[in-house]
């Protein structure tokens, strides 16, 4: 299988504290940009480091969390 590809989107900050204890989304004003709703996406903090995997929202929700870094998605 291939595996799917990912955009990377960038968090504003470093990933936020409940994001490290597992919080099943992030705000969409923690990203600079998002790319529309459905997309498949890697968030990195602002050092490149990724921090998790999952997909964009809509309204306030900017990415619902799907796993952890660099999570396979199949």
């Amino acid at each position: 299988k291939t595996p799917v590809k990912l955009e990377r989107v960038r968090l504003t900050r470093d990933a936020p504290t409940s994001l490290l204890l597992g919080h099943p989304w992030i705000w969409r004003d923690a990203f600079h940009t998002l790319p529309e709703a459905g997309t498949f996406v890697e968030v990195v903090d602002p050092r490149e480091r990724s921090v998790a995997v999952g997909y964009t929202g809509i309204g306030p929700i900017g990415v619902r969390v799907l796993g952890g870094k660099r999570a396979t998605i199949n």
